[in-house]
């Protein structure tokens, strides 16, 4: 139990960015109407994105440190992308789920900002 927690403990910024982008996400994904399942999966992609960001999946492979870094960005790129998608996607939202759009580029926004300190400042989010 321990080392889970050592693992879930954010140990710089980048860590708080990718709890921030994982919690907006999953309140947008209960937001959105479910006739727009497409946007769901999107959302759930970038769940996904943040869940792999943060473990840090890439230490534990045994490759050569260009490839960990480009799959590294490539996670970084679909949690700063991905959202926006999203919020194109929403179809027609009723007057109660009209937040999903909206929260959906905030999203997006605090997304594209860890990608961008991934590129400009790597030792905030590494």
């Amino acid at each position: 139990m321990d080392a889970v927690m050592d693992i879930l403990r954010p140990a710089n910024f980048g860590d708080y960015i990718v709890y921030t982008v994982f919690f907006l996400a999953l309140i947008s994904n209960g937001l959105i109407p479910e006739k727009s399942q497409n946007a769901r999966w999107v959302m759930t992609g970038v769940l996904l994105c943040s869940v792999l960001i943060k473990m840090r999946i890439q230490n534990y492979l045994d490759i050569e440190a260009y490839f960990r870094d480009f799959a590294l960005m490539m996670l970084a790129l679909g949690q700063g992308i991905l959202p926006y998608i999203a919020a194109a996607l929403v179809r027609r939202p009723k007057r109660s789920q009209r937040m999903a759009i909206p929260l959906s580029i905030f999203t997006g926004i605090v997304g594209s900002l860890y990608l961008l300190l991934f590129f400009l400042a790597p030792g905030m989010v590494r």
